[in-house]
């Protein structure tokens, strides 16, 4: 019998991904897929070696988001073979440092912003900001 799959998180950032769960999003899955979209988006991506308690891959499954690992991970690697059902682990790997890193980006603005709903909010209007800034310079190229 295989074991099954886990997706660790960093034993040093433990609170945050459980304050995100427990207050803005429904489980720590969401709030880690939260999270290793903002690593991404920061171009963060950090190890760590003390996990915390591990989340079962098949929460990611059940909450239909499973394929947000394997969309960052091909983002993040380029590579298409990564998407190998040989290589889930290394999908794994990459969304587990993506998330990782999102959450010093989090931890580091929550700093300036107590509010955790405020601090993600401000991740949110960033991205938004930056899709319209990318949308009127592909309208001036057509110009």
């Amino acid at each position: 019998m295989s074991q099954e799959r886990r997706v660790r998180r960093s034993k040093a950032q433990e609170s945050l991904p459980s304050e995100l769960s427990e207050g803005i999003f429904t489980t720590l899955a969401d709030a880690l897929v939260f999270a290793a979209s903002v690593g991404y988006e920061a171009q963060v991506r950090k190890s760590f070696d003390a996990a915390a308690e591990s989340i079962r891959y098949g929460t990611f499954e059940t909450r239909n988001v499973a394929h947000i690992i394997d969309l960052l991970a091909f983002a993040e690697s380029g590579e298409v073979e990564i998407l190998a059902d040989s290589r889930l682990g290394d999908r794994i790997e990459v969304f587990e440092e993506l998330a990782e890193g999102g959450m010093t980006q989090i931890a580091a603005r929550r700093a300036l912003e107590p509010n955790l709903l405020d601090t993600c909010l401000a991740f949110l209007a960033e991205e938004e900001q930056d899709s319209l800034e990318a949308n009127i310079l592909r309208e001036l190229d057509g110009v």
